[in-house]
């Protein structure tokens, strides 16, 4: 079809032309001929970046990795296939946005060079109504992006940890658990050392609890009464261990077996040691819940789960962790949004001058894809150290990118 013919399409439909040429409503659109054909080669282009990036990003290492350990014995010939399918939904979703922005560079590039951006603007047709079909493809992929990360990812990753550690491919991480009970009435007062020194699926053994002798009323009465056999505001009073332990829901505290309970001096000397098969120490829902996510990797949690952690952590005065996930979760948000966003920056610097023979559009492209990658992890750290909000932490890679890209089509024109 020449390109006459593709205008005349994309504004009007003569009389007696095709049933399928005619324009339908597609989101208050007139969805035209020119539309469906952008919509094709955007949607190709994203289908080639993709499998471009991915296999960029798997050959070399992990395609390395899986083809040694197969050939070595360690893993069969399925189990292999099986983890290579298991990393595709994590490498998609760092692809998209990439693939977004050059698939859509390349396209508008390609309607520049061939003179029909010409012959579209010369008919009246203007860059945002352009850019309505690859936004909308855009906005297809970041659906999908948005499937894999809220329901792909969170049940293939931790089958693929599982795996990995039963083929000792991965170390297993650290089976104990650690919680710091504080006072309820002074949060800055330690009242307990909680740790479980084996966490499993199924049970929970070597408890070690570590108590503090809250701070006394400042009274000249307390003061006079103190004595060199009791321990100072602070001072571990008692330490007790248990063989194994769980938790009782109903009585809101914890069922420890098999254990000692040592009760200590000012000196940090022992002054009774009494062992015990059956003992209840009663806590905060706080350890229980943060164990139900200590068995997960928070990295593979879903929106609300990951919601859910983060409240936890707060409540438990873990500030730091808090802010990390806090913001890994808005980029749960900015991840997908970004796959939209670079369809629409690929167009800008993809028009070029038709007869242009230096390669503007992907040199920028280039620079912009540069600094998305490297500011990401970047912020990323300030965001977790609280050097930056965790809401700007996780925004500003993409709205950095999309400054560098506007100022640079701007100077394209000057």
């Amino acid at each position: 079809m020449s390109n006459e013919a593709l205008v005349s399409s994309a504004v009007q439909t003569p009389v007696g032309t095709a049933q399928h040429l005619k324009p339908k409503m597609v989101f208050g659109f007139r969805w035209t001929l020119l539309d469906r054909y952008l919509v094709g080669e955007m949607a190709l282009g994203m289908l080639f970046g993709l499998l471009l990036f991915t296999v960029i990003w798997l050959a070399p290492e992990t395609l390395f990795d899986l083809v040694q350990n197969v050939f070595f014995g360690k893993l069969t010939v399925s189990e292999g296939v099986q983890l290579l399918l298991y990393h595709i939904p994590a490498v998609l979703q760092q692809s998209m946005p990439m693939a977004a922005l050059i698939a859509s560079v390349f396209l508008f590039r390609r309607l520049s060079h061939t003179f029909e951006s010409v012959a579209l603007f010369a008919a009246g047709i203007g860059l945002l109504r352009l850019l309505v079909p690859v936004a909308l493809v855009g906005l297809v992929f970041a659906t999908a992006h948005a499937l894999l990360q809220e329901g792909v990812s969170p049940v293939v990753g931790p089958r693929l940890e599982r795996i990995q550690q039963v083929k000792g491919l991965k170390n297993r991480p650290d089976s104990n658990f650690v919680f710091l009970e504080r006072d309820s009435r002074q949060p800055s007062q330690l009242d307990k050392f909680f740790m479980i020194g084996t966490v499993d699926e199924q049970t929970l053994s070597d408890f070690l609890i570590l108590y503090y002798l809250p701070p006394p009323a400042r009274t000249k009465a307390s003061a006079t009464a103190a004595t060199l056999s009791t321990p100072a505001s602070g001072q571990i009073h008692r330490i007790l261990t248990a063989r194994r332990g769980r938790w009782d829901a109903q009585h809101r505290a914890w069922r420890l077996e098999n254990g000692y309970d040592y009760e200590l001096d000012a000196e940090g000397v022992y002054r009774d040691v009494r062992p015990f098969k059956e003992q209840w120490v009663h806590t905060s829902p706080y350890p229980v819940s943060l164990l139900s996510f200590n068995r997960r990797n928070p990295k593979w949690l879903d929106w609300n789960a990951l919601g859910e952690y983060i409240n936890l952590l707060y409540a438990t005065y873990q500030a730091q962790d808090a802010r990390y996930y806090e913001m890994r979760r808005l980029q749960k948000l900015a991840f997908p949004v970004a796959t939209v966003v670079f369809a629409v920056l690929g167009a800008l610097l993809g028009l070029e001058p038709p007869r242009a023979r230096k390669l503007y559009g992907l040199t920028m492209a280039a620079v912009a894809l540069f600094l998305y990658v490297v500011l990401t992890p970047f912020v990323t750290n300030l965001g977790s150290l609280g050097v930056l909000p965790a809401w700007l932490a996780a925004w500003l890679p993409l709205l950095a990118t999309v400054l560098l890209v506007l100022g640079m089509v701007r100077l394209r024109r000057l």
